[in-house]
């Protein structure tokens, strides 16, 4: 229900044109207020980033439970392990690295991101530990989920790096935004969009509930719209971005 009422209408909204005000689409002025965007992408990844290390650092004792009723197994399973460590470092990384930002973000949206992110994070936390009292998946994809949350962690990082690194070599004289190159921005708008939903696949992967598949899905949705509003948004604004360029899956969307 949290995701759908969240996320799903932002997914449509991207599909009309009117999503969330971040990053590039933030242009003009917000009637409903602004924050720069620094301080709004450390709002959006912070609060899970912290949440999963609590939960991390509790059930391996390192720190004393803050809810001892949510972590009632003090012998929690290796893929309660496994899936709060790799969410804290999805989020983690998303706080500590490679990210360059400027202009400002709508304060709406900004929180619209926070409270996406930060119930999707307790209620996969909490499902993984309802989930410990329950018969194990009868096909284990920890392990292919690992995997994949690598692949997509990783290719994510490269990919904001290109970013990162187009950012630090513009001369005040060069236009905010130029076409991206290198890796697959050769042949699709976002593909940091691409191996963010292959990471959230990955955790999918790793939890085996139903809550994780609800939100692999929802995520999908709304980066593949974002994704699609991007690729629209740099044939408007963008001199000479390629139009043969997909938006989010080489050669396909």
């Amino acid at each position: 229900v949290i995701g759908l009422a969240s996320l799903l209408p932002m997914g449509l909204l991207e599909l009309k044109g009117g999503g969330l005000r971040y990053s590039k689409f933030a242009e003009g002025k917000s009637p409903l207020g602004e924050i720069p965007s620094r301080i709004a992408m450390f709002l959006f990844y912070f609060p899970s980033a912290a949440l999963a290390g609590a939960v991390l650092s509790a059930t391996m004792g390192i720190l004393p439970s803050l809810a001892p009723e949510f972590l009632k197994n003090t012998h929690p399973s290796p893929r309660f392990l496994v899936l709060t460590a790799a969410i804290c470092i999805h989020f983690s990384k998303r706080v500590l690295f490679v990210h360059k930002y400027s202009g400002n973000a709508e304060l709406l949206s900004s929180l619209s991101i926070v409270f996406f992110y930060t119930a999707s994070t307790a209620n996969l936390l909490y499902a993984q530990q309802v989930a410990e009292d329950l018969a194990p998946p009868k096909i284990d994809l920890m392990f292919l989920g690992c995997v994949f949350f690598v692949v997509g962690i990783v290719g994510n990082f490269y990919h904001h790096d290109l970013l990162a690194q187009l950012r630090s070599g513009r001369s005040p004289q060069q236009p905010r935004y130029v076409v991206p190159h290198g890796g697959l921005f050769d042949l699709v708008a976002c593909p940091h969009y691409l191996f963010e939903i292959i990471d959230f696949i990955g955790l999918g992967m790793i939890s085996q509930t139903a809550i994780s598949a609800a939100t692999v899905m929802l995520v999908a949705f709304y980066l593949t719209s974002r994704s699609i509003s991007t690729r629209r948004w740099y044939l408007k604004k963008v001199d000479g971005f390629p139009r043969q360029r997909k938006a989010l899956i080489p050669f396909v969307l």
